[in-house]
């Protein structure tokens, strides 16, 4: 390029700036969005502008979005789990209607709902990252599977817990036995999310 050229250019810029053309950009004053870049040749970049315009995600991305959720809903059905469980079990200790095996039976079905839906989560998680893994234009983008068993454990310290909330009739238990399972529900939601997240 020569410099007649350039110095053409660069005038015609310094014009456009005294004229205020680019006073009303879009985007002025907010950071550089790279991930417009990511993955994209140049051959397909204009293509995927006009897609993510058009609020269309690539099947990968989709899988990501999903992934990212279903991790998420891990986390809050164990949280809201085992703040349930300690409510369950103040409606058991301050029962007076006698009815406290009808109390039990709804216990129990919504921990095994609780439970089914839990397994469902952590045995699809990593088909679901094996598969976008495939297909992701980079292997930067491409995510590590979780570890079930970890998971998996997690929830059976809900079980247990929840076996020996049950496991005694209300009357037999004291003041400082509720005191000492509380204790343990809260070392426990410690234990389950010291880690921020899953593996």
């Amino acid at each position: 390029m020569s410099k007649k050229y350039t110095d053409l250019v660069e005038e015609k810029i310094q014009q456009a700036m005294k004229e205020g053309a680019f006073k009303d950009l879009s985007g002025k004053g907010k950071p550089l969005n790279f991930a417009d870049f990511m993955g994209s040749t140049s051959e397909n970049w204009t293509a995927n502008k006009i897609l993510k315009n058009a609020n269309y995600l690539p099947p990968w991305l989709e899988l990501d979005k999903e992934i990212r959720q279903h991790k998420e809903e891990l986390e809050v059905i164990l949280q809201n789990h085992l703040i349930w469980l300690k409510v369950q079990q103040e409606l058991l200790l301050t029962d007076k209607s006698g009815e406290r095996g009808v109390l039990l039976k709804k216990l129990e079905k919504t921990h095994q709902s609780v439970y089914q839906r839990y397994m469902e989560l952590v045995m699809g998680l990593n088909p679901k990252i094996r598969k976008m893994n495939l297909n992701v234009p980079m292997a930067l983008f491409q995510k590590n599977v979780i570890d079930e068993a970890e998971w998996i454990e997690k929830f059976d310290l809900c079980n247990r817990l929840y076996l020996e909330i049950i496991s005694q009739p209300s009357t037999e238990k004291k003041e400082a036995d509720y005191k000492n399972i509380w204790g343990k529900i809260g070392h426990l939601m410690t234990k389950i999310f010291k880690k921020g997240g899953c593996s």
